[in-house]
């Protein structure tokens, strides 16, 4: 904070150019493409935000972080006191029903594994689960949406750019889903 809040007030890191650009009426054609804009009820007008306003946050998080280092107010006991299980994020029975157990991971050392893929982003995913099939996708797929879950599906983990990982639900789609062949450029594969 010693640092930060003098670098703000002598506005380091803002750009030196303010950007006003023409109300989009005076755009030139070419910049609309065939997007139909309906403007009718917003009005345009600058935002300008306080230098004050936008700290409000960081600051209220420093003092909560702050806070939560005093033993007297038992903040800090009572965050390490909150867990989640996977039995309330996620119908672990159910997915039992259809998927062998063998398949289902949720312990830390698995899904710290399958935190990561070739970038260097880390999300560790609740569940971790290897899909044998089009029909257990299907399923899951389902049990995701029925429960508001997002999931995300890897294969190699090769990606450089943080697509094969997530918070919450991870499909594996690498050991059962080989043997497959793309055939007219992409438009049938066979299964």
């Amino acid at each position: 904070m010693m640092i930060v809040v003098p670098a703000a007030k002598a506005k380091f890191l803002l750009p030196k150019d303010e950007w006003n650009f023409a109300l989009s009426e005076e755009w030139p054609v070419a910049w609309m493409g065939n997007l139909e804009l309906k403007l009718d009820n917003m009005v345009q007008t600058p935002n300008k935000m306080s230098l004050a306003k936008a700290w409000v946050p960081y600051i209220l998080v420093a003092l909560f972080l702050v806070l939560s280092r005093i033993p007297e107010l038992g903040i800090n006991t009572m965050l390490k006191s909150v867990t989640f299980s996977i039995s309330n994020l996620f119908d672990y029975q159910t997915i039992r029903q259809k998927v062998d157990e063998d398949r289902i991971f949720t312990d830390k050392a698995t899904t710290l594994a399958y935190g990561t893929d070739a970038s260097f982003y880390r999300l560790i995913p609740k569940i971790v689960i290897q899909s044998f099939s089009v029909e257990e996708v299907s399923f899951l797929i389902k049990e995701a949406n029925e429960m508001g879950l997002p999931i995300t599906f890897r294969a190699a983990g090769t990606s450089l750019s943080g697509q094969a990982i997530t918070d919450s639900i991870l499909i594996l789609t690498a050991r059962h889903w080989t043997g497959n062949t793309v055939l007219e450029e992409g438009k049938k594969i066979t299964l």
